[in-house]
């Protein structure tokens, strides 16, 4: 950070490292996600609506409205219409800038209430009547709580100046491929110079190619690294594992099988297994992670199983003691509520010489835990660890003499087209198979107008021994985003205009209060738990069959079939609600389309890559994580592959220095991380 004190003050470094920079070059590496255009004054008659717009005009009046919302509502007016523009929280020099009268200029997306385009806390200015409109773009970046777009932009054009970006690919290699200079796509990036969307992706390019390669150069140094490291030595026949499977209350699927032969295969091999298992949701990830267990445990040996949640990790221990129940080994539990003398007592018993498997949050990698003998590490869910974490896990499982097995599970279905590219020193399974009675979901939309009808089909619904989830975008009211319903507002209106018997669950609640209202639900003590998206994971109730989810315009569409994996899991058909709002996007009716359409979480993620294209300037969700901070997916062939791959290749092979640079750029590399 000390390079950085030279650009600005102890306040905003703080900020800059809460967002991951603490350099000069990861402050010029901090891309805009997007860009505005300011380069046009719209006049109000032209205005679409959902499109951002800079308009012009004079202040005709501004009020303070003083109710239970303080708020700030302008009319501005140009010689074509009147827009109105309104603010929830507000500055004094900002009600001076809105002074009856004034010029502004204003950027923004316009709404339509009360039959008037209204646009809600828009970037504006005061100007003269002759002031210039800008030549270029404006970059918009993602920031963090205490620092504004100016102030980013202001201390990325400083650093531009003062430090020289040098060039990780050799020159020979950019010849050849005919890349630009680095330094100069992040100056065109950064200033916004191009005058075409041809040189946009040309000088995205070049950055976007960057990343890959790091990728690629990470993958292959992770494979490399494996062979060096000695497994387990693991003895076991396949009968214990049909001895076992004999005993389940179900059979297992045909896809199911197949992924537990290649875990057994893999534990026959000299080095660790480094397997990502995925599967649509509800298709027995946790069945088949519990039975790859068995080999290790009746070798001696003792299992970590790691989940992000503690809702997950208690429904997974709970049905690891079912699917255990009379065996030898001990089952342990930890999380952040575990009991001061429980923790006590279970660190205890990790150090020791017993069998176990521990199941627990990302307590497993504090300081204080020490691990035995690990010879099988489980991420569940694992888009939802940092790097840093999984890999903190794995260094905290090692021994002198192994490196333990390691299987990764997600939900979270990825096209074959991003597996090498994401996932490149990772052997890969896929559980594709639903069990057997599963019936396919039912997904209809409702407009949000129709929620006194939807509530009495579901009051309905309920008198035959039937349970509902209805999601929502968040928890609370909160006057900046107030036209997304929070899940305080329904839980309030369901009790209000209904005889339902209602529950209300959030992430701000504690451990114990979800669990007891958890608990309730499946004692079938409520009708419908209202809730945010921390049910997105780890909630098993075969009872509910429906799920309503609010604003379903507002979610992607990996994040949709994650929670309609939550109905039908038991023997009823599961009905999804998708509940919306008038006005929405082409973008989001198609998005719905595909999702009401199709019930293969595969189909979807394909379908989903093919709508969102580029989708951000930058890089492509999913989920909640991003798999590359700016490489776009949606560009990604063999071809673009092969051609990271040999470059990758070459770089290690001609100069590790400048490789370890290069890798440098694009990622927090670990402690103690060599080049292979």
């Amino acid at each position: 950070m000390s390079e950085l004190k030279s650009l600005t003050g102890e306040k905003t470094l703080k900020v800059l490292e809460k967002m991951g920079i603490n350099s000069i070059e990861k402050l010029i590496f901090h891309f805009p996600i997007r860009y505005e255009d300011e380069t046009i004054v719209t006049k109000i008659a032209d205005i679409s609506l959902d499109c951002e717009c800079q308009l012009e005009g004079i202040v005709e009046t501004t009020k303070v409205l003083y109710g239970p919302k303080k708020q700030v509502i302008s009319d501005i007016y140009d010689d074509t219409g009147l827009v109105r523009v309104r603010l929830f929280y507000f500055f004094p020099n900002q009600l001076k800038i809105l002074t009856k009268g004034n010029r502004v200029r204003l950027f923004g997306k316009p709404k339509i209430y009360q039959n008037k385009y209204e646009f809600i806390h828009p970037r504006f200015k005061k100007v003269e009547p002759d002031t210039p409109i800008s030549n270029y773009l404006t970059p918009v970046y993602s920031l963090k709580k205490g620092i504004t777009q100016y102030q980013i932009r202001k201390l990325i054009l400083k650093a531009l100046k003062l430090f020289e970006i040098q060039d990780t690919i050799p020159k020979q290699i950019r010849d050849e491929k005919n890349y630009d200079e680095i330094s100069r796509s992040v100056q065109h990036l950064h200033l916004s110079k191009f005058d075409k969307e041809e040189d946009l992706k040309q000088f995205l390019f070049r950055i976007q190619i960057d990343e890959l390669i790091a990728n690629r150069i990470m993958a292959e140094n992770s494979k490399k690294l494996r062979k060096k490291i000695n497994s387990p030595k693991i003895n076991f026949e396949i009968s214990q594992f049909e001895g076992f499977m004999k005993l389940l209350p179900f059979s297992l699927t045909n896809d199911q099988k197949k992924v537990i032969h290649e875990i057994n295969q893999d534990y026959k091999k000299p080095n660790p297994m480094n397997r990502i298992l995925q599967g649509d949701v509800g298709s027995g990830k946790t069945i088949v992670s519990l039975i790859s267990m068995l080999p290790i445990l009746n070798n001696g040996l003792n299992v970590a199983y790691m989940a992000p949640t503690e809702i997950l990790a208690k429904q997974i221990f709970e049905n690891a003691n079912k699917t255990f129940k009379n065996t030898r080994f001990d089952l342990l539990f930890l999380s952040s509520s575990t009991k001061k003398k429980d923790r006590k007592e279970i660190i205890n018993l990790l150090a020791g010489k017993g069998t176990y498997v521990i199941i627990g949050t990302h307590s497993l990698i504090q300081e204080e835990i020490s691990f035995e003998k690990v010879g099988l590490i489980i991420i569940d869910e694992q888009h939802r660890f940092g790097v840093g974490q999984r890999y903190a896990l794995r260094k905290k499982t090692e021994s002198n003499f192994f490196s333990p097995h390691q299987l990764m599970m997600t939900a979270t279905p990825i096209p074959r087209s991003l597996h090498m590219a994401i996932y490149g020193d990772l052997d890969f399974s896929t559980i594709k198979t639903l069990p057997e009675n599963r019936l396919p979901k039912q997904t209809r939309i409702f407009n949000e107008k129709k929620r006194d009808e939807l509530i009495t089909k579901i009051s309905d619904y309920c008198k035959d021994d039937n349970q509902v989830f209805w999601v929502c975008p968040k928890i609370e009211i909160d006057e900046d985003k107030a036209s997304l319903t929070s899940a305080e507002w329904v839980d309030n209106y369901l009790k209000k205009n209904s005889k339902l018997k209602v529950g209300l669950l959030h992430g701000k609640l504690k451990f114990e209060d979800k669990a007891l209202i958890l608990s309730e639900f499946k004692e079938k003590k409520i009708d419908v738990l209202v809730s945010t998206s921390v049910i997105e994971v780890g909630i098993d109730c075969p009872n509910a069959n429906m799920i309503v989810i609010e604003h379903a315009e507002r979610w992607g569409l990996s994040q949709l079939h994650q929670l309609r994996g939550r109905v039908g899991r038991g023997t009823k058909k599961g009905i999804c609600i998708l509940l919306f709002k008038d006005g929405m996007s082409e973008v989001a009716k198609k998005r719905l389309d595909v999702f009401v359409n199709n019930d293969d979480g595969f189909v979807i993620a394909e379908e989903d890559l093919k709508i969102r294209g580029s989708g951000d300037i930058f890089g492509v969700d999913q989920s909640g994580e991003k798999f590359f901070r700016f490489f776009d997916i949606s560009i990604l062939d063999n071809e673009i592959l092969r051609e990271a791959d040999e470059i990758a290749k070459e770089m290690v092979k001609s100069n590790k220095d400048n490789c370890r640079r290069h890798l440098e750029r694009w990622f927090a590399l670990p402690e103690g991380f060599s080049l292979v």
